[in-house]
């Protein structure tokens, strides 16, 4: 079996963990060279980001990651394969189940992963945060982006119907 490939495997197994400490450890959120976030309404208009996405219980999203190659050998650009690790969090409770693959990226290349949740109703109020890691080829992280989120509730619209018989 190919050493590189048990350690991306495991790097990859390991970002989720190590994403979920870092998100949570932050009181804001980090953005990192070569790693941006955006968020997406089930229209395809980007959410903007005020401190924290904004969401909406019962509604869809898609999540963008977009990463960088930064990798140099000898100074110079270099191509990588590299792990990619994403989790979406509210509370305790998973968005999405947490995902981890390895990519190849060209030298100075940019790729773009999209990831498609549900925010629940029930969850409105709830707190969390997205977070994105990136491992080198022996699973060791080399860069972490996290955004937080806060899930706004919607109202209840109460209602009833009589029926006299």
């Amino acid at each position: 079996m190919d050493k590189k490939a048990v350690a991306i495997g495991l790097g990859a197994a390991a970002i989720g963990g190590v994403i979920l400490v870092t998100i949570f450890r932050k009181a804001k959120a980090v953005p990192e060279e070569g790693i941006t976030i955006e968020v997406y309404d089930q229209f395809g208009n980007k959410i903007p980001r005020t401190g924290s996405f904004n969401l909406n219980e019962g509604q869809s999203y898609t999540l963008k990651a977009n990463i960088t190659n930064t990798s140099t050998k000898g100074g110079q650009p270099w191509e990588a394969t590299l792990g990619i690790g994403v989790t979406i969090k509210a509370n305790s409770s998973n968005l999405i189940s947490p995902s981890s693959k390895s990519e190849y990226f060209g030298a100075g290349a940019t790729k773009s992963f999209s990831y498609s949740f549900s925010v629940p109703l029930g969850y409105g109020g709830l707190t969390g945060a997205i977070g994105v890691a990136v491992s080198g080829p022996d699973g060791a992280i080399i860069a972490s982006a996290s955004e937080l989120i806060y899930l706004i509730e919607v109202s209840v619209e109460y209602g009833a119907s009589i029926v006299i018989s």
